[in-house]
């Protein structure tokens, strides 16, 4: 939709403007991936270490550091994910405030 107005405008500020709000969309949108991108790693690295440590009770195989190892990688992506979310928050409050989102859309 922005891409349409962009081209379709013939007013110089309000293609700035426009660009301006599509560049921080955009890096909200990558913040929003890298955050579900970390949360599902986490997810599946924590599924991994229910996983060994069943199979490590029905067969005494030894993997305390596979162990901890995943379950220390998983905790490490989780704080990403919140990390990226976080900063998305931070640039949609920054986008609010310079009163960019969608002010110029009629």
């Amino acid at each position: 939709m922005l891409d349409r107005k962009v081209n379709s405008s013939q007013d110089d500020a309000l293609k700035t403007s426009l660009c301006t709000e599509m560049r921080a969309l955009l890096k909200r949108s990558r913040c929003i991936h890298i955050a579900f991108s970390m949360s599902v790693l986490s997810a599946l690295l924590v599924c991994a270490v229910v996983m060994l440590l069943f199979t490590s009770h029905l067969y005494t195989i030894p993997v305390g550091i596979t162990l901890s190892s995943c379950f220390i990688a998983a905790m490490m992506l989780l704080m990403g994910a919140f990390l990226a979310l976080l900063a998305e928050i931070f640039l949609a409050t920054r986008s609010m405030r310079r009163g960019m989102i969608f002010k110029d859309l009629e």
